[in-house]
């Protein structure tokens, strides 16, 4: 079973995109991703593209969040494993892989080591 974090159950964001504002829980969130100016929210069941770029939300995400690659932010809460065979990639719950930077694979493992 996998460790909390923090309790984010409660915790909430606005995605703001061209047509509404949508209220979505932290604990939905399995990644982001940029998109030039736009940043795509991978939720448990849809996407959402947002308007903002990916560098607005790095900011206003919790500690459960960390920007694992210059377009990729990941909800460490939904990583199932991490894998370090041609080079570094992050699996997560869904069986989706995110590729982890060369810069950031240090501070990913020494961030979640800090947690745990």
């Amino acid at each position: 079973m996998k460790k909390k974090l923090i309790n984010n159950s409660f915790s909430l964001i606005l995605v703001p995109s061209l047509e509404k504002i949508e209220i979505v829980h932290y604990n939905e969130i399995l990644y982001l991703k940029s998109d030039g100016s736009y940043t795509e929210f991978f939720l448990e069941d849809r996407k959402i593209t947002s308007s903002k770029n990916i560098g607005v939300y790095e900011k206003k995400l919790s500690i459960n969040f960390f920007r694992i690659h210059h377009s990729y932010i990941v909800n460490l809460e939904k990583i199932k494993y991490i894998c370090k065979v041609n080079g570094v990639s992050c699996y997560l719950d869904n069986n989706k892989t995110i590729p982890v930077s060369r810069r950031k694979k240090k501070d990913l493992i020494n961030f979640i080591n800090k947690i745990y």
